[in-house]
């Protein structure tokens, strides 16, 4: 709510950009962070891995500059039913971009790897966080393993588009075939 450092003192005749992150990285550079999430986001949570970045352009001599943060990276939402959706079901994305340079243009990365969602507390949903990607159609898009089963899920209508701050909500269902 409140900047706590020194006095930030500008030129009277320039316009400035602030730039804001958060949580803190120390390998970050004004405008960019390097950053990888967990693949297992069940452990530790999918909001350990949650960014927020802020810039503003002002005036010189602005008394208070108001930075609106955003999220840096995508938010996944799987939802199951079906007869075969069971309370302890596992959900994993696949072969996922874990890691990230993110400046206020667009996040690039090359890692890849299994992302666990995290269960929620509500039933049948898991969430993760992940870079900003795109999932070709008809790609693997996550396995789940419930009742003994296991199920390779993939999109074949279109790409799946993970935005930059944006949620993404996917439903599935599990029926009694081995196939989703």
């Amino acid at each position: 709510n409140a900047w706590n450092g020194a006095t930030i003192k500008v030129p009277a005749d320039k316009v400035y950009t602030y730039y804001a992150y958060y949580p803190y990285a120390e390998s970050a550079t004004s405008t960019a962070v390097a950053t990888e999430v967990n693949a297992d986001q069940e452990t530790g949570g999918y909001l350990a891995n949650d960014y927020l970045m802020a810039n503003l352009t002002a005036e010189a001599g602005q008394a208070n500059v108001n930075l609106q943060f955003t999220h840096a990276l995508s938010l996944v939402e799987v939802t199951l039913s079906g007869s075969n959706a069971a309370e302890d079901a596992g959900v994993t994305l696949s072969n996922m971009t874990t890691d990230a340079t993110m400046n206020l243009e667009a996040s690039t990365g090359e890692k890849k790897a299994n992302v666990t969602m995290d269960k929620l507390a509500t039933s049948m949903k898991y969430r993760a966080i992940v870079p900003e990607q795109t999932v070709a159609q008809g790609t693997a898009l996550m396995t789940i393993v419930s009742k003994g089963r296991t199920y390779k899920v993939s999109y074949k209508a279109s790409d799946v588009k993970f935005e930059r701050g944006k949620y993404i909500s996917l439903n599935v269902e599990l029926g009694s075939s081995s196939s989703a």
